[in-house]
């Protein structure tokens, strides 16, 4: 099968502004960072999730699902643990995550990919299945009885990004390459300058994991904001994905391997976080700042994307862990 070159690109891409969006929320005071780590969550995660939806199937065969047991749930049992370890080793007790029946910090990207593999069958029946995503979308946010627990909010909130993903296919990021880049660095130059012109707003809403009472807005309208962060977040991450290469690159290999960096990098975030690297460095100024978490995020994106760090995870956890709790299905 031909790799889609651009895909590959655009997932380390957005791999490395996980990295450095997660470095960037360990920094205060800053006008600057604050804008840009804005930027960042506004279209990193709905990308992310609009490509996993363009790789999807809709139709799930015995041998699809027990692959997605394999390389979703079983990652993201043992990574719970290993995050839970941590835990407990710094604070004596398991964190509020696993007490509330939350995915741990990050890992909800892993249960909710798995739930919408499994959902994407079955509103692919409806005859408009985009529309239908956003109906459930913006109603959950109504309710205050959705959020964290077992990453429902998130879930739901993101889920028209993957049908949409599935509906376009990857071809539609190559159509986008056929206009000129200074039309997508405009979008890019003007989404900055609006979210520096609102920079009060509350980066939660792009978290997509409260209801909209929770994030101070009660009023009948407020499904229509979430609906103008979906476009602004589409807008924005298209924009960013059409500049990116549609050709084979050094990095194009990592982005076969971006699982791994998400699973791997929360434990390099807490460390830092836990030595106070990033208050360290804030004191030489936002911008040393801002060139130093560059730095930091690339090495760190580019070490967990490595081929060794996946054969060793593979190898000794996945693996081991795979042969203890499933039994190879029998498929014809």
């Amino acid at each position: 099968m031909q790799r889609h070159y651009l895909i590959d690109n655009a997932k380390i891409t957005l791999m490395f502004l996980v990295v450095f969006g997660h470095c960037l929320e360990l920094t205060h005071n800053s006008t600057i960072l604050h804008n840009l780590y804005l930027l960042i969550y506004s279209f990193h995660i709905p990308m992310f999730v609009l490509i996993s939806g363009m790789l999807a199937k809709a139709d799930i065969s015995s041998k699809d699902l027990f692959k997605q047991v394999s390389s979703l749930l079983i990652p993201l049992l043992i990574f719970e643990l290993m995050y839970e370890v941590l835990e407990v080793a710094r604070f004596g007790s398991l964190s509020h995550y696993s007490l509330n029946l939350q995915p741990y910090w990050l890992l909800w990207f892993l249960w909710s990919l798995f739930i919408w593999k499994l959902g994407l069958p079955i509103i692919s029946w409806f005859r408009f299945p985009v529309i239908l995503s956003l109906i459930i979308a913006v109603a959950a946010g109504y309710s205050t009885q959705i959020g964290y627990f077992l990453g429902l909010s998130r879930t739901l909130t993101f889920f028209p990004f993957f049908v949409l993903g599935y509906t376009l296919k990857p071809v539609f990021f190559q159509h986008l390459q056929k206009y000129h880049w200074l039309f997508f660095t405009a979008i890019i130059l003007l989404a900055g300058a609006l979210l520096n012109y609102f920079n009060n707003i509350d980066a939660r809403w792009f978290y997509g994991s409260l209801s909209y009472s929770a994030l101070g807005v009660e009023q009948w309208y407020a499904g229509f904001i979430r609906l103008f962060m979906y476009g602004f977040s589409f807008l924005v991450g298209i924009a960013v994905i059409a500049l990116i290469p549609n050709t084979a690159l050094k990095i194009s290999g990592y982005g076969e391997r971006t699982l791994y960096v998400y699973m791997w990098h929360g434990f390099f975030i807490l460390s830092i976080k836990a030595i106070g690297l990033v208050d360290t460095i804030s004191i030489l100024g936002p911008w040393t700042t801002l060139l130093i978490l560059l730095l930091l995020s690339v090495l760190i994106t580019t070490a967990l994307a490595s081929k060794l760090l996946s054969s060793i995870t593979e190898k000794l956890l996945f693996v081991p862990v795979r042969k203890i709790f499933l039994k190879v299905p029998n498929i014809s």
